[in-house]
């Protein structure tokens, strides 16, 4: 993506902070800001810049071509990819305890007072998801009721959605 208001030699990355901006730049910026920078902007005369994005701006950004790089979570990206007809470079392996995460997961859970005991339960019920824009907060447990013959937002009697 082109941006014309800025020099021809900057590339914006635009960065999804779901935990908000400052652990954005905490967590990213010695990455995008100084190791780019140094590793790859001198050789090819070029600077790198990460620019914060949330879930509603992430969109606007890459519409308006004010980012020429994202960086961002597998359910923002899938959309972005479909509707911007983005490609991807590179991917991130995530590692804890030293292990590679293959895979993702979400989590069907009830209260222990709830007469919710199976899936197939959720028919005519209240539910609550954390948000629609998460994999694991929506995503994926969507798909598995899709799978088992389900309909996500008519067979409850209300969905809610706890976080954007």
């Amino acid at each position: 993506l082109l941006v014309e208001s800025r020099p021809d030699n900057e590339i914006i990355i635009g960065g999804l902070g779901i935990r908000g901006e400052q652990d954005l730049l905490d967590n990213w910026s010695p990455t995008f800001d100084r190791y780019l920078n140094e590793a790859v902007g001198i050789q090819f005369n070029v600077t790198f810049r990460l620019r914060y994005l949330d879930f509603v701006t992430t969109y606007t950004a890459v519409e308006n071509e004010e980012i020429d790089l994202i960086f961002t979570n597998p359910a923002v990206y899938a959309c972005v990819e479909r509707e911007y007809k983005a490609s991807t470079i590179a991917s991130l392996l995530n590692l804890r305890q030293g292990m590679e995460l293959d895979r993702f997961y979400g989590t069907f859970f009830t209260r222990n007072d709830s007469i919710i005991t199976q899936i197939a339960e959720i028919k005519d019920n209240i539910i609550e998801a954390v948000s629609i824009s998460g994999l694991g907060a929506c995503q994926l447990q969507w798909d598995e009721l899709v799978l088992r013959g389900h309909d996500f937002l008519n067979d409850p009697k209300q969905v809610i959605f706890a976080k954007n």
